[in-house]
């Protein structure tokens, strides 16, 4: 598995009740338009795993604004792999000191 550094949020397989934990496709995307948001994919060959929404809100700090693992995938420790392999990238792309979410 592997992540990919996107700019267009498509959205993902999701439970009904896990939709209203997450922003809207529409409020996502716009994020992804502006200059301190990064999006990524988990990807395992060509398929979309999950995906995480950024937010840079100051010199190496970065809030985790959204984080979602497709619904046929939960439950299979894909998202603790994603969460890693996010942590990593943040540090070696854009040298994150701090990440933070609620």
């Amino acid at each position: 598995m592997r992540i990919e550094l996107t700019n267009k949020y498509e959205p993902l397989n999701l439970l009904e009740e896990q939709e209203s934990h997450i922003s809207s496709a529409e409020k996502m995307q716009n994020a992804l338009n502006g200059n301190d948001c990064f999006g990524f994919y988990l990807m395992d060959g060509t398929e979309k795993v999950g995906f995480a929404l950024v937010r840079r809100w100051g010199e190496g700090r970065f809030f985790l604004w959204n984080f979602l693992v497709d619904c046929r995938y939960q439950g299979q420790g894909k998202g603790r792999v994603f969460l890693g392999l996010l942590m990593d990238a943040l540090k070696n792309l854009y040298d994150a000191r701090v990440v933070i979410t609620t």
